[in-house]
């Protein structure tokens, strides 16, 4: 049940911040028992040095790489020009699946599968995010892309980040119901509201029953916590809590 457990860097934020790499990170998520790490650009210090450093650290502890990348497939309705820079790091480093933003595909003008078909052909598996902006993170803006996709056939999947419809006011079991068939894999955390203001904290610290929203979602699909912590014990703890639901649901089926 492990290996479908993913560590999203965010657990380490405390020691990122301190001035420890990501190539360090993954040191560390590895020796917790992860087998695969989501590293975060916004988290390098000196991209083009650390590349290297996390080919090393890769080499070194035999993980999956995934990449999330906070940027957008569309900017004022045409592509990214960015985007093929993002899937060059993401070779360079091993990545195998990388993550975006939709951005302005309402005023997307042009032919889907012409514009996107170019990424596609890196080999890397693409998604697109549920952020917590009403452009990128509602319910249907994505539905609109994910059917426009679906139509032409074009190999793009979604990472359904479970409590990001928080902050944007909406349901994420309602948003599960829609976009089960589309989910890739999963971004998990909790969230509590105080004053109006949504905050991230740890499952089973907050108000979200993830269990009961992942319910029906397929128990192959990875599963990445992404949210801070304060120690390896607790992401030991929250690992388990994760297996022990992946088990129990297998079982039941």
């Amino acid at each position: 049940m492990k290996k479908q457990i993913v560590a999203n860097l965010l657990i380490f934020e405390g020691e990122w911040k301190s001035g420890i790499k990501q190539s360090q990170l993954i040191r560390e998520a590895a020796a917790l028992g992860f087998e695969t790490v989501e590293i975060r650009r916004e988290y390098f210090f000196d991209i083009q040095s650390e590349i290297l450093e996390i080919n090393s650290a890769v080499s070194e502890t035999q993980v999956e790489l995934y990449y999330s990348v906070p940027d957008k497939v569309f900017i004022d309705g045409e592509i990214n020009p960015e985007l093929v820079h993002y899937l060059d790091e993401a070779l360079a480093m091993g990545v195998k699946k990388i993550k975006w933003n939709i951005g302005d595909f309402a005023n997307f003008k042009g032919n889907l599968s012409d514009a996107l078909t170019p990424l596609i052909n890196y080999g890397i598996e693409i998604n697109v995010e549920n952020d917590q902006s009403e452009e990128n993170g509602t319910i249907q803006p994505i539905q609109r892309f994910l059917k426009a996709i679906r139509a032409d056939k074009i190999d793009l999947g979604f990472v359904f980040d479970i409590g990001n419809w928080s902050f944007v006011g909406e349901s994420a079991q309602e948003a599960m119901i829609l976009f089960i068939d589309d989910i890739r894999y999963i971004h998990l955390k909790d969230i509590v509201i105080q004053d109006g203001k949504v905050d991230v904290v740890g499952i089973d610290c907050g108000t979200l029953a993830w269990r009961e929203i992942l319910f029906k979602v397929s128990k192959e699909i990875p599963i990445a916590l992404e949210y801070p912590t304060f120690n390896h014990e607790i992401i030991e703890e929250d690992m388990t809590k994760v297996c022990s639901y992946l088990e129990t649901e297998l079982w039941r089926k």
